[in-house]
């Protein structure tokens, strides 16, 4: 059914690319804006499976109508359908699938969250209820990125293969970027097919963090690039079609990640003010985004979804907030990064450039745009003075992060480490303004060749092309197609040996267990050890069950303090691990004849809110 969903999908943008007038590389983009949005609101019912049966319906449906309009005006069809661009890096990504197939999951932060949510979608067929999300401390964190693995996931709907994250990842990384296609010389086949390598290399010069894990940044600095280019790009096009598109990307944009709000808001001020739109038809993309970003956080506060990164925002900012000592060294540490590192650790033979040097060559871009009448001057100053406010604000609202929330996290006192996080978070806004940049570049080459300008649109292609060519990330590109497999067998060892043998006891007392999918579980481990690193590797194996885990001491704990842990815990299972004393002191009065084991998972049945009876499961 994988392929029947992809088909879908290919078919309804050539419906929609064929009615409304316009290119498919803008029109497939939109479309899985669409997917993602159409599996958001499937998720809430769990209802997944429903594609099954949607997919086929469509493809029927579209296959249809694209017939009886083909009889009727078959050139026009016919002309759409000849975009080398569109089947060039659909084969990019079909064999970029294959050779992804294999990765495995080795980042902090996959491992964290982003996979492991995933993992839990597919299972599930959509959202966990109260209390069942996978990974508690990052309760609200908005799911686009995880539906859109879910459709490559499905490709193995018996069996979860968490290497099809990673091709879902690139492949909705490279789609948006597909708009940028459209700008290059018409059916001139090796352009495009240079067009499309230099889009794959193109997140890679602003973070090389992509190429190890999945991080949802990079992918909303596309999304958001995505949507600043629907905004300039107004000439040629319908209202509707106009309206329509901003309101897609930036739906998408605020469901990528929670910071995707602001960005949407800097979107709709450059939409207002640079852009000058003031058409009635601009509630149509405000509407969406209020409904999108308005059903999630409805959804996380029914559903008690809170991460721990909101919780201590909301803290800070209701007087609980203390400037730490490090904030000074904080501070030279990230004007150095920002100046001096590079945006991605890897090393390679060409350009590496620091964040700092982003910024500022994008603000020189601007300049040169005016001044080489790319576009008019008055547009220019006001571009230049959006992406001036924005870079200052992003990289203001960075540092401020690193001394308020991520204060505690001393692996920032490195001005090494400062850079790759501000790469990764400003991601936005370099990803962004290098997205909209390279569009007008483009535009203007393709109106250039239209004004029989041939010598001016080939020099700005060429210099995109080299621009990318000396800063693109290639060691990174290299290890996330190739390179991994070099080390597959140590990662698996690796992440085989961050379970602890108990750890590895829980998992095999709970695989398998389908009644446990979606229901949280309270993992009680020996407080006298460090193991909340191992509990996140676990959470990840447990996925799509959802483990919290506290520790527990029967030489410090009275029978009162582990009833109040489940009671808080709102668990519906309990496991403890074995540790030295009696069980029975603790848990006997919540179990018949004081029968309570250790090692053996337990239902909690609360009989009222002061009490509970543990219900031994029957493996």
């Amino acid at each position: 059914m994988w392929i029947v969903i992809l088909a879908a999908v290919l078919s309804t943008a050539i419906l929609i690319a064929y009615c409304a007038g316009e290119d498919l590389c803008d029109a497939l983009p939109m479309t899985i804006c669409g997917l993602i949005l159409l599996l958001y609101l499937l998720s809430f019912g769990r209802g997944l499976w429903l594609m099954d049966y949607i997919s086929p319906a469509v493809l029927a449906g579209t296959v249809f109508f694209l017939w009886k309009k083909a009889v009727r005006n078959r050139k026009v069809l016919m002309e759409l359908l000849k975009n080398p661009a569109v089947y060039i890096m659909l084969s990019f990504l079909a064999v970029l699938t294959f050779c992804v197939k294999d990765e495995i999951f080795t980042w902090w932060d996959d491992i964290n969250f982003w996979a492991t949510d995933a993992k839990a979608i597919f299972y599930l067929n959509g959202f966990a209820g109260k209390y069942g999300n996978v990974a508690p401390e990052f309760g609200d964190y908005p799911p686009a990125t995880s539906l859109f693995k879910w459709v490559f996931l499905h490709e193995s709907p018996g069996q979860y293969q968490e290497g099809l994250q990673f091709a879902a990842y690139y492949c909705l990384n490279a789609v948006l970027l597909m708009p940028l296609l459209k700008l290059l010389k018409n059916r001139n086949i090796p352009e495009q097919m240079t067009g499309c390598i230099l889009v794959l290399f193109l997140p890679g010069i602003i973070n090389g963090i992509l190429f190890y894990g999945t991080c949802a940044d990079v992918t909303m600095g596309i999304a958001y690039g995505a949507l600043l280019w629907a905004i300039w790009d107004c000439e040629g096009h319908s209202a509707n079609w106009y309206n329509i598109r901003i309101a897609l990307y930036a739906s998408v944009l605020v469901l990528t990640k929670s910071v995707g709000i602001f960005w949407a808001l800097s979107a709709f001020i450059f939409l207002l003010c640079v852009r000058g739109s003031r058409s009635r038809k601009n509630w149509i993309p405000v509407l969406t985004v209020t409904a999108a970003e308005g059903s999630w956080l409805i959804f996380c506060l029914l559903m008690r979804r809170v991460a721990k990164l909101t919780s201590a925002g909301i803290h800070m900012a209701t007087g609980g907030y203390q400037i730490p000592e490090n904030a000074s060294d904080k501070i030279r540490y990230f004007m150095e990064g920002f100046l001096l590192v590079p945006m991605h650790s890897d090393q390679n033979p060409t350009l590496d450039l620091s964040n700092g040097a982003m910024f500022f060559i994008l603000l020189v871009i601007c300049l040169i745009f005016v001044r080489g009448k790319v576009i008019e001057k008055n547009a220019g100053r006001k571009l230049l003075f959006y992406l001036m406010l924005t870079g200052l604000a992003c990289y203001g609202f960075i540092f401020a992060a690193h001394i308020t929330v991520f204060q505690t996290e001393d692996q920032y006192l490195d001005a090494a480490n400062m850079a790759l996080s501000m790469s990764r978070y400003g991601a936005p806004f370099t990803m962004g303004g290098l997205y909209l940049l390279l569009g007008i570049a483009l535009a203007a080459a393709q109106r250039f060749r239209q004004e029989q300008k041939g010598k001016k649109a080939a020099l700005i292609c060429g210099i995109c092309a080299l621009s990318v060519l000396l800063t693109a990330d290639y060691q990174g590109m290299y290890r996330a197609v190739a390179g991994y497999r070099a080390q597959l067998s140590e990662s698996r060892v690796y992440v085989s040996g961050m379970i602890d043998n108990a750890g590895r006891v829980f998992l095999k007392k709970t695989d398998g267990k389908q009644e446990l999918w979606g229901k949280r579980i309270l993992y009680l481990r020996d407080n006298r050890v460090i193991h909340w690193v191992k509990d996140t590797y676990i959470s990840n194996q447990a996925s799509p069950e959802a483990v919290v885990y506290n520790g527990i001491d029967p030489a410090t704990m009275s029978a009162q303090s582990v009833l109040e842990e489940i009671l808080t815990s709102h668990a519906q299972f309990l496991y403890v691990d074995p540790v030295e004393g009696d069980p029975a002191a603790l848990f006997g009065s919540m179990t018949e004849n004081d029968s309570f084991e250790y090692g053996v998972l337990y239902r909690i049945c609360r009989k009222n809110d002061n009490t509970v009876m543990l219900q031994k499961i029957v493996e």
